[in-house]
């Protein structure tokens, strides 16, 4: 099996990866968890309040 690690496109298509791996989980709580808390009832600042937290380091 090859290194992907030795050429400059197997290290971008590596870093485009983990970028895309870390995306899926935030995209998934950032808008379906968000939709999910307005069904409950909450209001627009508590979502915005818990969507902003996913952001934060």
């Amino acid at each position: 099996m090859a290194n992907l690690l030795n050429t400059r496109r197997g290290r971008l298509t590596t870093l485009f990866a983990l970028y895309l791996t870390e995306g899926i989980p935030l995209g998934f709580t950032a808008t379906a968890c968000a939709t999910e808390m307005r069904r409950m009832g909450l209001g627009p600042a508590a979502i915005g309040g818990f969507v902003g937290s996913l952001y934060l380091p």
